[in-house]
């Protein structure tokens, strides 16, 4: 099978681009007035670290240290890419910063950018970097949009995004690449200044072949976990399933993507095992909201989305 190479179709060229501009006033005069609007302080990927193993089909979290070293006073949307193997799936994504803390939700590739300026990728993300960066055979890219705007108030601007992910149920060792761009720009280089960060195949994650029974009662689960609903995306009702290993307080509620409750499922305490409730949004609007179980002393959070 084919399998596509991550990278630049070419390299960039600093004397090419140049020529090119000169050949093209117009383009040359919309790049001009870009800069001179200020639109500087594309973030910076710093570090990223996740798990070096994980169990097939469970959740684990990726953390991404971010920057922006430069003052913007325009308001936009900061976009997280991850290419990685078809089975995994992120669940949730937030971010806290300086400048506050927020929420990203999940931009597919029909999908239009809350960015309503004349610049940037509107729709296709995905086939766009696919286009520019490849896709790996087995793979995809999975893209994410910040809820609200942000502003680079300051010369340097940090920002913690945490991943909620979950694992492919296929064995073995799978590289993942993470961009991050916003959705101002189109991926193309602008003379002397970059609009993305690439990340390239520089994280990996084993997943394992089975999860470890217990001993004293193999029938009971050894963690607190939390299923993905189903069905998912859902019209108004859907199942959650979630396990707790010992006995324990447990709370399940479900939020919008601002932290409010709209639902309390559970609040109570629990003995060891697995249970299932359904949940009833006939009056709630349609979006993506957060479930999230908190027992023995653990907090488990994911995503799902209403369409009606």
């Amino acid at each position: 099978m084919e399998t596509k190479t991550l990278g630049f179709d070419q390299p960039y060229n600093h004397n090419t681009t140049k020529n090119t501009m000169k050949q093209n006033k117009p383009l040359r005069s919309f790049l001009l007035i870009i800069l001179l609007m200020g639109m500087y302080g594309c973030f910076e990927i710093v570090e990223v670290l996740m798990p070096e193993q994980v169990g097939a089909n469970r959740q684990f979290v990726v953390t991404m240290d971010a920057k922006t070293t430069d003052k913007d006073a325009n308001a936009k949307y900061g976009i997280v890419a991850i290419h990685m193997e078809e089975g995994f799936r992120v669940d949730s994504m937030k971010y806290t910063g300086t400048n506050g803390e927020g929420y990203f939700y999940y931009l597919d590739n029909d999908s239009t950018t809350k960015y309503n300026k004349q610049s940037g990728i509107k729709s296709g993300w995905s086939d766009s970097l696919g286009s520019k960066f490849g896709v790996e055979d087995g793979f995809k890219w999975e893209v994410w949009e910040m809820e609200e705007t942000y502003k680079a108030d300051k010369e340097l601007n940090e920002y913690d995004i945490t991943i909620y992910m979950t694992a492919t149920r296929n064995i073995g060792t799978y590289p993942f690449s993470f961009l991050i761009t916003e959705s101002a720009y189109d991926l193309v280089p602008i003379e002397g200044f970059a609009t993305f960060n690439f990340r390239e195949g520089k994280d990996e994650v084993k997943v394992l072949a089975s999860t470890p029974i217990r001993e004293d009662n193999p029938n009971l689960p050894i963690s607190v976990d939390l299923e993905q609903n189903y069905p998912n995306p859902f019209n108004p009702s859907t199942t959650i399933t979630f396990s707790v290993p010992v006995d324990s307080p447990v709370r399940l509620t479900v939020t919008d993507l601002t932290g409010r409750v709209v639902r309390t499922l559970v609040d109570s305490r629990h003995s060891a095992g697995t249970y299932r409730v359904n949940l009833d949004m006939l009056n709630v609007s349609s979006g993506v909201y957060l479930y999230r179980l908190e027992a023995a002393g653990q907090t488990v959070t994911r995503s799902m989305t209403l369409i009606k």
